[in-house]
């Protein structure tokens, strides 16, 4: 089942589990298996299919992708997401 997750507090849970990761990349709506990994207070999806910033550990797969640059930088007071409105869509 897609799940939307916009709580910080509820990414982190994720640590360490594997995901269906549901994204945008240019016009195109994609998805990739992928693990969730916080490292150092940054918050990585490890995964196959897209490199971007990279994690000391990518738990097995080849790039990295940053979905948070500050654990507390990008959330408010509630613990929501506030870049862009962010959500992140996983199947897991």
């Amino acid at each position: 089942m897609k799940r939307k997750i916009t709580l910080i507090k509820d990414i982190i849970k994720l640590n360490g589990k594997k995901v269906i990761w549901f994204y945008e990349y240019g016009n195109n709506n994609l998805f990739t298996e992928a693990v969730v990994n916080v490292e150092n207070d940054l918050i990585y999806l490890c995964q196959n299919k897209l490199n971007g910033a990279g994690c000391n550990n990518k738990l097995g797969y080849n790039f990295s992708w940053l979905i948070s640059s500050s654990l507390d930088m990008r959330m408010d007071a509630s613990g929501y997401l506030v870049e862009h409105n962010q959500q992140l869509e996983f199947d897991f």
